[in-house]
């Protein structure tokens, strides 16, 4: 089973460093106590703990304070992960529309519990541009991308993953650990927010897992000359890959 190594900075051993280099469109990074956060659209910022989004543009579907744990006993660290407890756990944002090629990058494990049939590790913010990650329970757990079309592999499982979802129609790839595990159509939608750990409308809110971090770039990531430098990260602060 893989377990991700301690995070002590932006910078890995390799010196990249995760939030500055890429031009992420949106950034989702657990290092240390806090949550940080990089373009949202309505102002808001995580800066706490516990993220506590309680007005503007996402209240309908803001997490309140202590609904998102912070996981202090299992990998990445002790220190940089989050765990969704099944109760109202989530986090939602809205950002500005991108439109395909798109990418994101997520380093997180699911729980493997099923709750639900299916457990979430994002998805998008409403019912209309949608990018999902999700691990299903049929044919005993698939790893899935959607983005008006289901792009799914079997089996999945509950260890610690890169998981790399390119949305570009009939070109889609979801990686894992570098490795293609689905290639197709997943569909041609559009992205304008995202749900963290559950369904876009909160419905299937189950024990998701850990969560570490979650990029979004606005192309093709890999096609990125710091894109080598970025798996590089990922290898000296996780092990993954």
């Amino acid at each position: 089973m893989h377990r991700l190594g301690v995070i002590a900075s932006s910078q890995a051993t390799s010196g990249f460093d995760v939030v500055n280099t890429p031009s992420w469109a949106q950034l989702w990074w657990a290092n240390g106590p806090a949550f940080t956060g990089k373009g949202y659209s309505d102002g808001a910022a995580i800066n706490d703990d516990i993220p506590s989004e309680v007005s503007g543009a996402d209240q309908a579907q803001a997490i309140t304070a202590n609904q998102f744990t912070h996981q202090a006993t299992a990998g990445p660290n002790s220190t940089s992960c989050w765990r969704s407890d099944g109760t109202n756990d989530f986090h939602t944002c809205s950002f500005t529309t991108i439109t395909q090629p798109f990418t994101i990058a997520t380093i997180m494990k699911f729980s493997g519990s099923f709750d639900s049939s299916a457990e979430f590790g994002y998805d998008g913010n409403d019912s209309t541009n949608r990018a999902i990650l999700r691990h299903h329970s049929d044919s005993g757990g698939k790893f899935g991308i959607y983005g008006g079309s289901w792009l799914e592999d079997t089996p999945g499982d509950s260890d610690w993953h890169l998981f790399v979802a390119v949305h570009d129609g009939v070109s889609s790839v979801l990686e894992v650990d570098t490795v293609p595990h689905a290639t197709g159509d997943a569909g041609t939608r559009s992205i304008d927010g995202l749900t963290l750990l559950a369904r876009h409308d909160g419905s299937a809110i189950v024990t998701a897992g850990d969560q570490h971090l979650v990029a979004v770039y606005d192309g093709d990531a890999r096609s990125q000359s710091w894109w080598a430098d970025f798996e590089a990260w990922v290898s000296d602060t996780t092990g993954l890959i």
